[in-house]
């Protein structure tokens, strides 16, 4: 599995700008990936910088059998620290127009503490 690494990452119109962390190329192979197990503490700070109700995002943790769990809601101008722990993967989505939603990308916490910005 591909990953790359990064240092804050910026999320822009569903493509990773700029980074930090471990980000995972593209959520094409979601169902591939699962958390590790793990009692490395990291922090995931996630920040929506988008002006308008509708730019929301879904954090979705994946388990340790690959299934989404969903753990928040980030709507526009909101941040949230979340929890976690080295080598945990994360998912974040987007709602589509008439329903459903659309994987943004693939997060491996990879650090202590991570920065994560969405627009």
């Amino acid at each position: 599995m591909f990953l790359r690494s990064c240092s804050t990452l910026t999320i822009l119109s569903f493509l990773i700008v700029a980074g930090s962390g471990v980000a995972i190329a593209g959520c094409f192979s979601e169902g591939s990936y699962r958390s590790a197990p793990s009692d490395t503490p990291a922090l995931l700070s996630f920040t929506n910088n988008a002006q308008t109700e509708e730019d929301a995002y879904e954090i979705y943790w994946i388990d340790f059998d690959g299934n989404r769990q969903l753990y928040s809601t980030l709507r526009a101008q909101q941040s949230i620290d979340q929890e976690t722990f080295i080598g945990h993967i994360w998912l974040i989505t987007a709602p589509v127009p008439g329903g459903g939603e659309i994987c943004i990308d693939l997060i491996e916490a990879s650090k202590p503490k991570e920065n994560i910005n969405l627009e």
